[in-house]
């Protein structure tokens, strides 16, 4: 039991973000660029906001909650959520084009 203990109490403090996020972000492109060439343009609309959840919620993860990467300096209280929001709007503004373009 105490091997354990010593295990799990390291000392070490975890920073930065886990490795899956960008790898979802990665995935997610890849899906849709396989996938949105062969889809109906309603299915493709519907296909690229449902894409964006992940995406906007993986930029979250990445940007506001504990870092850009592990070792490296953070940016501010204010300018995380600056970023974040001008990346969220940029998404959103390109997913508005896209459905209000013929």
């Amino acid at each position: 039991m105490k091997s354990r203990r010593r295990l799990f109490s390291s000392g070490h403090s975890e920073t930065g973000y886990m490795y899956e996020y960008p790898l979802i972000l990665v995935g997610t492109a890849v899906l849709l660029s396989v996938i949105l060439p062969h889809l109906s343009r309603t299915a493709a609309q519907i296909t690229i906001v449902i894409a964006a959840i992940p995406v906007i919620v993986s930029l979250h993860y990445m940007i506001i909650t504990p870092g850009w990467q592990p070792g490296a300096g953070r940016l501010g209280r204010p300018w995380n959520w600056i970023v974040f929001l001008i990346s969220t709007a940029a998404i959103l503004s390109g997913i508005a084009l896209f459905f209000i373009g013929g």
